[in-house]
């Protein structure tokens, strides 16, 4: 919720199963794809993105991918992931 009170509405929550948080969220959820985010994100259409233990589920190019979220994040934005590192 801290993301909520930084950027108040413009904080806009997003999953690939929004249904799931119908009955728990505080906040709209909005359904996003990210194996093609640019249907959903559209170039500068965003202050930034934060997911985490995201990438690694999504099938396709990871480099594509994370380019195409990039696109969508308007000049000085971030994005903010984190993803698991497994030895070996």
């Amino acid at each position: 919720m801290q993301l909520v009170k930084k950027f108040g509405t413009r904080y806009i929550a997003a999953d690939f199963s929004p249904e799931i948080y119908q009955s728990s969220s505080k906040v709209d959820v909005r359904k996003v794809d990210l194996s093609r985010p640019e249907a959903f994100l559209p170039r500068n259409s965003v202050e930034g993105l934060v997911h985490s233990h995201v990438l690694e589920h999504i099938p396709g190019s990871i480099e594509r991918i994370v380019a195409k979220m990039n696109d969508a994040i308007v000049p000085g934005g971030f994005h903010l992931f984190s993803v698991p590192v497994h030895a070996g």
